[in-house]
């Protein structure tokens, strides 16, 4: 956890119903106390009392009910919600939880105005003396929660908030959470009619184990006799929520194409017959997810989503039935999950499921979170000697070239070279694999200069810079002018499809691995020899990967060098990753 800065960012003042001042729309505990009610409700203004006695109050800021009404004045929604919330008479269950979507609609569309929000994230970056904290974002109902009236456990609260972005969606949510069903309801049966308005609390989170909150009077009879202590395991929400007990968890979320993944608190998964509960130790950040996020591969199903195809932890909880395993187990994830009952299926090859249910990459969430659920027991892998972080990425990185180099394995000889395409992740495993599956010659082709010298050092019998308008008549000349036996492309780009084409020699293999969005033209005379053949080759088999595990664990095959970043650095990571700038893996650890 940051610490807290000394230096704190202005107020920002927000705008009234008719335009005037109206007070500053941030304000650190240590400004407040119980006049402020009315701006900072009772948890905002009781917090500030509580630090200016000097107790020891984990730091934090209001928004204050003020910054809510002027972006609702702002978006032009104001006065709608005030006139439905002062005529409302629901008569129903269902009457009023239409009323409340639509009134939730209505202000998370409205959002928050631009200077409201640069003001959040200029505050949050001073809490954490500008390194992601997590906070913990609570409603705070202003005045009108008073004697005669209580809103406690019904607006929203969120704990182990990280990260800007996911703050200022959890105040949204804190926001609308002022027209949920319950309120509304209670609003009614107690006849108010006021404007309702709210503050939200920013507050540095505190582990805890256990949480509880006490009364010095009985809140139910007013018997000043009794001191009554409530307590729950964890961080206490469930406490003052009314809410059943429910274990959370982080999560990175993609919620639309061309957005960035959202940091959030969702339940925690827990394993139904044959399932079990992975706890997610490192997850390998994969080319592919950068596609999906960007829209240039649109397969989610729905949103949000947590992606993850590459996974590895150790066993959390097992579900009824599963036999072989025990909590605490270091697996590794096989993520082409499968439908069961298709031909492919049946012969051992999910990953061309008919129906695939891939571990993030379907309606299954994936491994960018703490914990994750599988389908079945079998899809894990036992770990004997490898860290779940280095694991990883073997499941996709290196299971995928895996697949590919077995597959060119009938036509790769020692007399003619094979031709690699592409030098990240997965090309320098598929160069690794090449030499120790086959022996072949490899030339290596890629347009960074920092990766051709890494090719080399493994073991590249020569390397050709891609960027050169000569490449493709340097990788003919290499192969003698005959052609190479087999060109494997971890691009998957136009130009690069089109020169593994044109290398190719008479009864060699073209795979296609790479995603770049690039389509291969075989013209026999023209851009091809013939009987050239050509696959696009797609991850691996489960077997397939027990192999390369024991590969591995048995020192048949080194790896790849690997980063490692937090969950909360994700989005940092799929910016370094479209720039170029991860040489070999990345791997998340959301724990």
């Amino acid at each position: 956890m940051g610490t807290l800065s000394q230096t704190r960012p202005g107020p920002a003042a927000t705008k009234g119903l008719l335009g005037q001042a109206a007070g500053p729309a941030i304000r650190w505990f240590e400004d407040l106390g119980l006049g402020d009610l009315d701006s900072a409700g009772g948890k905002g203004a009781n917090l500030g009392e509580l630090t200016r006695a000097q107790l020891p109050v984990p730091p934090g800021f209001v928004i204050t009910a003020q910054a809510f009404l002027g972006s609702m004045e702002a978006a032009g929604v104001r006065r709608a919600l005030a006139k439905e919330v002062a005529g409302l008479n629901a008569g129903s269950p269902e009457a009023l939880k239409a009323a409340s979507e639509r009134m939730r609609a209505r202000v998370l569309e409205a959002g928050m105005t631009p200077e409201l929000r640069r003001e959040i994230e200029q505050a949050y970056r001073a809490l954490g003396d500008g390194q992601a904290v997590r906070v913990a974002v609570r409603s705070s109902a202003t005045a009108e929660d008073t004697a005669g009236t209580s809103f406690a456990g019904m607006h929203e609260t969120f704990t182990n908030v990280s990260g800007a972005d996911a703050v200022i969606a959890r105040v949204l949510d804190c926001w609308a959470s002022l027209y949920g069903q319950r309120v509304l309801a209670y609003r009614q049966a107690v006849h108010l009619a006021e404007e309702p308005s709210l503050a939200v609390v920013v507050q540095a989170m505190v582990d805890s184990e256990r949480s509880g909150v006490m009364f010095t009077v009985d809140p139910s009879s007013g018997d000043a006799g009794q001191v009554i202590v409530e307590a729950a395991f964890g961080l206490g929400e469930v406490v003052v929520g009314g809410k059943v007990e429910e274990r959370t968890m982080k999560a990175a979320r993609l919620h639309a194409y061309g957005e960035p993944l959202r940091l959030e608190e969702i339940p925690a998964p827990t394993p139904g017959e044959g399932e079990v509960v992975v706890r997610v130790l490192g997850a390998g950040f994969c080319h592919s997810d950068l596609h999906v996020m960007n829209g240039e591969i649109k397969i989610v199903p729905h949103f949000p989503l947590t992606l993850g195809h590459e996974n590895a932890g150790v066993v959390a909880a097992l579900g009824k039935g599963v036999t072989g395993l025990k909590e605490g187990d270091p697996v590794a994830v096989y993520g082409a999950w499968g439908c069961g009952i298709c031909d492919f299926c049946v012969s051992g090859q999910e990953q061309l499921c008919e129906a695939p249910r891939w571990c993030g990459l379907s309606e299954n969430d994936g491994g960018y979170a703490e914990y994750l659920r599988v389908p079945d027991a079998r899809y894990l892998i036992p770990l004997t000697t490898l860290d779940p972080r280095q694991a990883a990425p073997l499941t996709d990185a290196a299971l995928t070239p895996y697949r590919a180099v077995k597959r060119a394995l009938p036509v790769l000889t020692p007399d003619h070279p094979a031709l690699l395409i592409g030098l990240g992740g997965l090309g320098q495993y598929g160069l690794k694999l090449l030499q120790r599956l086959s022996g072949v010659r490899v030339i290596a082709l890629d347009v960074s200069e920092e990766k051709l010298r890494l090719a080399r050092a493994l073991g590249a019998w020569k390397v050709v810079d891609g960027r050169a308008k000569d490449a493709a008549d340097q990788v003919q000349a290499l192969s003698g002018g005959k052609g190479v036996c087999a060109a494997l492309d971890f691009v998957g780009a136009e130009s690069t499809l089109a020169l593994a084409v044109g290398a190719t020699r008479s009864g060699g293999l073209v795979l296609h691995i790479g995603l770049a969005g690039g389509s291969a033209h075989l013209k026999p005379l023209f851009t091809s020899r013939f009987e050239v053949s050509y696959e696009a080759s797609l991850w691996g088999t489960l077997k397939e990967l027990r192999e390369l595990i024991a590969l591995v664990e048995q020192g048949g095959l080194t790896l790849v060098p690997s980063e490692v970043f937090p969950l909360e650095e994700i989005n940092e990571v799929a910016r370094r990753l479209k720039r170029g700038e991860v040489g070999g893996r990345a791997v998340i650890v959301p724990g």
